[in-house]
């Protein structure tokens, strides 16, 4: 695992349906490892590694949660509208940035005794001082991302959104990792709009129609998956989440590998919307990820060793059929 990828990944601006940035970045990385991926209407990256009978997709979502500006008052401030696993508490007191390079800190009217703030309790500061000065540099509409300060000892990792943009690293390095030979395909998918509904990946299943999917993303940490746990499986109830068959494959994967996997609850509902995309076209899914400290909050905190141990675990899936 490339620590700065992650890096670079973690600090690229791309709200749902604006990943131009990140999708540059992914075709130039998969492009020096002379792999050529395609772009769907939607948006989503592609690549093919393998030429085996069989077709597993894995999908990352390359898109982050954000807030767009809804309302301008007179003295300057803006209203945001929170897109995505995004809550009010996540993003009060962050910086945020605007596609122009323009940032911001997103305050509240409720002050810090009045308890969690809502929604519409949020505004974002841009440094003016009326409603003139603020529409000559944002329009409504516009998204904002948050902007924190990228931390690492070169194994524990802090930044924002991690838990997508992880994701995104996990599946890059597999592309690399991936053997030629293996009985399995790899149909790699870099998902446009996944963190809202997980529609670049149900798209992407209609296209490909692969044997088997896995969905990439980080899960919030657990007192059974915390940083440093390895390899998580995302269940939605005590019966488990996805395909049973497909899942004690990965466990069997992660056994031959001596790596660890834990199945851990998830009430996440966008990687159970990737799910249900799957379901509905008859193909067996699991949901696959790491643990995120703070998950969703402005500054997240995960191990590198949990994203490799990811990898590699699918590694170990590709080779036996």
């Amino acid at each position: 695992m490339r620590i700065e990828e992650l890096q670079q990944l973690g600090e690229l601006w791309g709200p749902s349906g604006r990943e131009d940035r990140v999708r540059t970045f992914l075709r130039e990385a998969l492009g020096a490892c002379s792999l050529e991926s395609t772009v769907d209407p939607l948006g989503s990256l592609s690549v093919r590694v393998g030429s085996g009978e069989r077709r597993l997709l894995v999908g990352a979502s390359m898109d982050q949660p954000f807030g767009f500006a809804n309302a301008l008052e007179k003295d300057g401030r803006l209203r945001i509208s929170l897109q995505g696993p995004a809550a009010p508490l996540g993003f009060l007191g962050s910086t945020v940035e605007f596609a122009s390079g323009l940032r911001g800190v997103v305050g509240s009217d409720k002050s810090p005794h009045g308890g969690v703030p809502e929604e519409g309790d949020l505004f974002v500061a841009v440094g003016t001082s009326s409603a003139a000065e603020t529409e000559a540099v944002v329009t409504l509409g516009d998204p904002a991302v948050r902007r924190i300060p990228w931390l690492s000892d070169g194994q524990q990792v802090a930044g924002s959104d991690l838990w997508c943009r992880g994701g995104c690293a996990i599946l890059l390095e597999l592309c690399r990792l991936w053997p030629q030979n293996a009985p399995w395909t790899l149909e790699a998918v870099f998902a446009a709009h996944g963190v809202l509904s997980g529609r670049g990946l149900s798209v992407a299943l209609r296209r490909h129609t692969p044997d088997a999917c896995v969905v990439l993303e980080g899960l919030p940490a657990t007192p059974g998956g915390t940083p440093g746990t390895g390899a998580l499986l995302g269940l939605r109830d005590a019966s488990g989440a996805g395909d049973p068959a497909l899942g004690a494959q990965l466990e069997a994967a992660a056994a031959r590998a001596s790596l660890s996997v834990v199945g851990v609850l998830s009430s996440l509902t966008h990687p159970l919307a990737a799910g249900v995309a799957a379901s509905a076209t008859g193909v067996p899914w699991a949901h696959l990820g790491f643990a995120v400290e703070n998950w969703g909050a402005g500054a997240e905190l995960c191990r590198r060793g949990d994203l490799e141990a990811v990898a590699h675990l699918l590694k170990a899936f590709a080779e036996v059929l």
